[in-house]
């Protein structure tokens, strides 16, 4: 049986004191990973984690994953981004808008709750998004956030109900 060179300790925590990684020490060194972590660990030096690493960069970083774009994706929703309802929701028609509901409604019309209070569009914004209708104070109501989850995509289901509310 062959015998291994004797690993230089200093030549290994020298190596690793210039910001090397273990396996990068090992490497260079032509040893395995686990002689050049007993070295380091006996000589009381912290071990490096490799993402908290000064000027270590992971090799996925700023590399998109063309795997799962567009509509490759699970969560795929045909274009539509929630980025452009989060934009509708920062406009002054739409602030004003929910200002003027609060102001006719003043608590949830489903359930009379008046915490965490909602707009909700009785015909749906998809439906009228672009026409004098989707800031119409007729085409609102408001609701708490609870009954607002029990009829977001089911407008259809709830217009003739929350228009009788109103």
């Amino acid at each position: 049986m062959a015998q291994r060179a004797k690993l230089d300790k200093e030549a290994v925590i020298s190596l690793y004191k210039t910001g090397m990684m273990i396996h990068e020490v090992a490497t260079q060194l032509h040893s395995s990973f686990y002689p050049i972590k007993r070295i380091i660990e006996e000589a009381g030096i912290k071990l490096h984690k490799g993402g908290n690493k000064k000027g270590y960069t992971p090799w996925n970083k700023g590399k998109p994953y063309l795997k799962l774009r567009g509509d490759k994706n699970p969560n795929w929703k045909g274009g539509v981004t929630l980025g452009q309802s989060q934009r509708r929701c920062h406009t002054i028609e739409y602030k004003n808008w929910k200002r003027a509901l609060l102001e006719r409604d003043g608590e949830c019309k489903m359930c009379g709750s008046i915490k965490l209070l909602e707009a909700h569009h009785i015909v749906s914004h998809r439906e009228c998004q672009g026409t004098e209708k989707e800031f119409d104070i007729n085409n609102g109501i408001i609701l708490c956030r609870r009954c607002h989850n029990t009829t977001k995509y089911k407008e259809h289901l709830f217009k003739d109900l929350l228009k009788s509310k109103l």
